[in-house]
């Protein structure tokens, strides 16, 4: 995925209106919602019979074995679905059967997965029981993201710093004696919290970032003691970024544990972190990619400095000051450059071109509140793209992205980077044209 291309909103001043009446729910949608209900239960207990109990007799049972065992792994240990669309079955009479289009979301202990699907259901016929008011015809998964994860410190393992040394570019941690706890993948170690006495080292190398510095700090390069520190990287790395032997298991001490703690839960939704909306209210991340790492440094001298390493970014060094909403460093690494050379030309890295926007917006002033359909026309200009990204401020709801050409898109929010992730039900091809529908609303608030 690439940053970020810009959504832009425009706004248009409404009389003022009164809160809207939400009617009840109908008859027909108690009854959807019952039956989804029972399509959480057979995915949660993993039945195949449940889930062979809510299809029509017409529909093709080895299919549905198929589809199943696909999208259900063993083990789940909590499924949600919700609807997001519902359009009436082609060939059924009013009322008689609808396409639902719902969103999935399956956890697996620690692990998570999200999926649209599309799922033709029908009232049952003559002869079939009535138990259960709605009978599937045939499903199909539209897109799916996968590797979600719960991260969490793992509260029996505490580890002692010898002479720990974490490096990334034109950036240094050492932590010469101190605490360490880690939370875990299946893949490995991504995320440490540092404890103790420790030096962090930033020195940019362009001249420039320099003179930024010495506007920050005084000084061409920072060197300050910190207390605390919070870490991701792409677990593959670990051992690469870790020294063996820097980390020595040590008795797990429940008041530094609980300091830790408090560290990591302060710190992990900053970063890599998805809101999931109504799907689940817990922190659920995205593993950092290969070469991307961050780190969360609680200094003496100025409070909290985030230092991030972004390769899919052109400028893929920062260090920032989250409290103050400041850049202090921003630039291309050697490696950046060694890649694509010290000049090129912006349009060259982007994944896609805006080629129109239709942009209707509507405010009321009473209540601070917007509500936005934008429609926008792109063209691919990466060789295969399996996703696309826009900026849209963090404190508005995404309620639908539509394409004409690909129908409802699953979409990821996320946390503290004003951005709206869409997921392609597979990757299309340079040079393809697409339209996108995406309505969303939410508190627009007051400026100084």
């Amino acid at each position: 995925m690439g940053w970020w291309a810009a959504l832009l909103l425009f706004v248009c001043w409404a009389a003022p209106v009164y809160a809207r009446q939400v009617p009840p729910p109908s008859d027909e949608d108690v009854s959807i919602l019952s039956f989804l209900q029972a399509v959480e239960t057979a995915l949660s207990t993993s039945s195949r019979e449940a889930w062979l109990a809510l299809h029509s007799s017409a529909a093709d049972r080895d299919q549905a074995i198929e589809f199943f065992d696909a999208v259900a792994p063993q083990g789940v240990t909590r499924a949600i679905i919700r609807e997001r669309d519902r359009a009436a079955l082609p060939g059924t009479l009013p009322g008689d059967g609808y396409r639902l289009v719902a969103e999935v979301f399956l956890e697996t202990g620690p692990r998570g997965r999200i999926a649209t699907w599309r799922l033709d259901i029908r009232r049952p016929r003559h002869g079939e029981t009535d138990r259960q008011p709605w009978r599937i015809v045939s499903g199909d998964r539209l897109s799916s993201v996968e590797g979600l994860h719960r991260l969490a410190l793992q509260p029996e393992k505490q580890f002692s710093a010898q002479d720990l040394t974490i490096r990334a570019v034109d950036f240094e941690l050492r932590l010469p004696q101190g605490d360490v706890f880690v939370a875990e993948t299946v893949e490995g170690v991504t995320a440490l919290v540092l404890l103790g006495e420790g030096i962090m080292s930033f020195a940019p190398e362009p001249k420039e970032e320099r003179g930024q510095l010495r506007i920050f700090a005084g000084t061409d390069a920072i060197e300050t003691p910190f207390g605390a520190a919070f870490i991701r990287m792409n677990p593959f790395e670990f051992e690469q970024r870790v020294k063996e032997g820097a980390l020595k298991p040590s008795p797990v001490d429940a008041r530094v544990l609980r300091r830790a703690q408090t560290v990591f839960d302060e710190e992990v939704s900053k970063s890599f972190s998805l809101d999931l909306s109504d799907l689940s209210r817990d922190a659920w991340s995205l593993l950092p990619q290969a070469g991307d790492f961050l780190a969360e440094v609680r200094t003496r001298r100025f409070d909290t400095l985030t230092y991030a390493r972004s390769t899919g970014e052109a400028e893929d060094v920062t260090l920032f000051h989250r409290l103050r909403k400041r850049n202090i460093a921003a630039y291309a690494s050697g490696q950046k450059l060694s890649s694509r050379g010290r000049f090129y030309n912006e349009d060259d890295l982007v994944e896609y071109d805006i080629l129109d926007y239709q942009i209707d917006a509507t405010f009321y002033p009473e209540r601070a509140w917007l509500e936005g359909r934008t429609r926008l026309k792109l063209r691919i200009k990466a060789f295969a793209l399996g996703a696309l990204t826009l900026r849209l401020a963090e404190d508005f709801t995404v309620n639908s992205v539509i394409s004409d050409e690909l129908g409802r898109l699953l979409f990821l929010r996320v946390k503290n980077q004003n951005t709206v992730v869409i997921n392609l039900p597979s990757p299309v091809a340079r040079d393809l044209e697409l339209t996108l529908a995406i309505s969303y609303q939410g508190r627009l608030l007051r400026q100084a």
